[in-house]
Parts: structure tokens; sequence; C-alpha cells
């Protein structure tokens, strides 16, 4: 029998969860750390060494695996959201950035729509779904999705901020950014290439819809910023384009839409959206394996990746801090296309930092909960993202 010794504090971090089920937990995001792995044998097998208790691998493998055991996994998420936006989002503005990962063991199928924060150019799961179905998500799971972030935030007593929300060329369609505007929510997200839009032009509604790349010769003949586009006859949002910097672009142009009021601001939050696929890349090869795991329902996909965004949150947190006291090093990438320019990138990451202090420190269950009691009591500090470039990188000419 595993008996959990939960602390006053750390039950505190999440009222709503029994105590049984938050020893479950602690000691998941124990064993992925040690192992760096969400597979429940390799996880099981630690069990033993990080408890100091001798038990049966069998015996192990079943209590990890009873935290699966619910419907009803709300009340762990929701104590997984509350610790991320204490801890990092104590800004008057939050930069939200949406989008998919999905991979498949077997027949089952896990596809995650998820939505973070960004913080220093880093991004950090706020809520999530497991959509259990192959494709893109529809405008109500989205808009599901952004309603249960907005209805847990009052709860930390703290003032939910300007919402900002980034996406790609799948989270478009007139419904989804008629909700963002409803709720007050101010988004940028990308258009593909081929849409034709109607244009509201000198006061009117044009009749025809108008290709983007005729769009964009307008936008260089006039030297203006953007244009207004009608959806459904009904709402106008801006239409701007600017050139893709990404050294793997295929595309020369990026097309976006915005209700933001600056669009150089726009454009900056849309070129951070893929730290979104950063941190994917982190959890599922560089780090954790998320791949590895072999529970199968969405419930249970959702407790896993909670589970690993609280050992992530720890990784990123010890990262932040120590390169607030050390300066990082850099180096060149040279681009491919062109060799006469170059990228500055970090030649260790915040995770991967944060992940290497971590191991060091935290071996045993009593460790890791004097870890993240640790962690909840530290606050981010206040910063502005779009501002904030130490960790972007930099294009460069090079001699």
């Amino acid at each position: 029998m595993i008996e959990f010794n939960n602390s006053a504090e750390m039950k505190k971090l999440f009222p709503d969860m029994t105590h049984t089920k938050l020893g479950q937990l602690l000691l998941l995001c124990n064993c992925i750390l040690a192992v760096q792995s969400t597979n429940l044998r390799q996880c099981a097998k630690r069990v033993s060494k990080l408890i100091d208790q001798e038990i049966k691998l069998e015996t192990a493998y079943s209590r990890l695996k009873r935290f699966f055991q619910t419907g009803k996994p709300e009340n762990v998420l929701k104590g997984i959201f509350n610790l991320v936006v204490r801890t990092m989002c104590q800004n008057k503005e939050c930069y939200l950035i949406l989008d998919r990962t999905n991979w498949e063991f077997g027949k089952c199928k896990v596809n995650l729509l998820v939505i973070g924060l960004l913080y220093k150019n880093v991004f950090v799961p706020l809520v999530w779904k497991d959509l259990e179905k192959k494709g893109n998500s529809n405008t109500k799971e989205r808009l599901d999705l952004m309603d249960r972030l907005i209805n847990w935030w009052p709860a930390n007593s703290i003032k939910i901020p300007q919402l900002y929300l980034a996406g790609d060329r799948e989270f478009i369609g007139y419904k989804w950014l008629k909700g963002l505007e409803e709720r007050n929510i101010k988004f940028v997200m990308r258009i593909r290439a081929n849409a034709k839009i109607v244009l509201w032009f000198n006061g009117k509604i044009r009749d025809r819809k108008v290709g983007l790349k005729i769009l964009k010769r307008y936008l260089s003949w006039t030297g203006k910023d953007s244009l207004e586009a009608v959806l459904e006859s009904d709402y106008i949002v801006k239409l701007c384009a600017l050139e893709n910097e990404s050294t793997r672009a295929k595309a020369e142009i990026i097309y976006l839409m915005t209700n933001m009021d600056d669009i150089n601001q726009a454009s900056i939050f849309y070129k951070k959206r893929y730290k979104i696929e950063v941190c994917f890349k982190h959890m599922k090869r560089n780090g954790f394996n998320l791949e590895d795991q072999k529970v199968v329902g969405g419930h249970k996909s959702d407790l896993m990746f909670g589970a690993l965004t609280v050992v992530y949150v720890m990784t990123v947190q010890q990262g932040l801090e120590y390169y607030e006291e050390h300066p990082q090093e850099r180096k060149l990438h040279r681009d491919k296309k062109n060799r006469a320019y170059g990228y500055m990138y970090p030649v260790v990451s915040i995770f991967n930092k944060g992940n290497e202090l971590l191991l060091a420190e935290v071996f045993f269950y009593d460790e890791f909960c004097k870890a993240l009691t640790a962690m909840s009591r530290w606050i981010a500090k206040k910063t502005k993202p779009l501002e904030y470039d130490q960790y972007t990188l930099q294009k460069t000419t090079v001699q």
C-alpha cells in the first residue's frame, strides 16, 4: 500500500481534489520527471525508488493506472490551470496561442486541442481537450475550450486580463471569429493564400470577392498596412500581409485577419505563434516522450497531458530563474537559402536547462513535493511578451 502524506499547502493548491487523487497525481508527475517518459510501465519501474519503499511492479502499475479511472477530470485540470495562472500570468494583458497536436498508437487516435499563454517567448499550456477524432476542431469545440478558460480564471482571485489569441490557418471562420469578438478577445489568425475576401471599401461592401494576391499589390501601391474585410456581410475585420521570415517557409507572404488596433503588434504576435510548436516538440520528443503514453480515452489523455504540464511548468520555471542570473550562450546558424544571412539561437533552451536543473535537484517523492510547493510560491515577473526578444531568433548578417 502506498501512503500519501500531502502537506496542507499542497492540498490548498488543489482544493477540489481528494487526498488520494492528489497523491496519485504527484506520484505520476514524479515518475514522468524521473524516467522522462509518459509510459506507465516505465514509470511503474521507478516507483519503489521514488517512495523509498519496496513495492511490486504490478502494484505500482495498478496504482498509477488508478489515477486515470475517472470520467470527470475537471477537478484535476482546474487545479493545474490555477497553478499556472497564479505563477505565470499576473499581467494586465495575456497573450494566448491555440493549436493542435496529434498522434496515433494502434487504432487509438489522440488529437489534443490546446490553448496556452506566452511568457518571455515560452509557451505554457492552460486548457486542452482530446477531440477523440481525426482532423480539425469545429467552432463549438474551440469556443467551449475558450469559455472554460474564461470561467475558471476568477477562482484565482486574479482579475482576468485583456486576452489576445493567435492561431494558424485551420482556425478561421465567421462564427469562430465573431464568437471571440463577443467574448472581448483580440485575435490574429492566418488565412489561406487562396482565399477570396469581400471588402469594405469607401463606406460600402464590394460586390465581388477579391483574391489575396490582388489585395497584396493594392497594399504595396497605397502604402497602407491593412484593409477591412467583411465576413458574412456582417462582421468587419482587418486584413494585412507580411513577409514570411521563416527559413523553412514555402510561402513568401503570410495573410492575417485581426481585430487588434495595432497591425504591427498583431504581426509581431503572430510571428511568436510557433512557440506552441516548440512546446509540443519538448513534450513529445526533446523531453518527456508524450507519444509513449498508452492510456486510451479522451479524459485519460487530458489527465496525462495535465500531469505532464505540471512537470513542464516546473522545468520552465527553473530555466527562467537560471537565465535571469546567467547570460544565455548563443550560436550562429547560417541560412541555407542565403548564406549571407544567419540566425543567432540559444545553445541550451529554457526548457532543456530547466529540465537539467530539476533532475539534478529532485529524485524522491518528498523532494518532488517540496519542489512543486516552492514553484507554486514563485511569481513570474511582469513583462510584455511582444517586446521581449531575448530568446527570439534574431536575423544577423554573416561577415
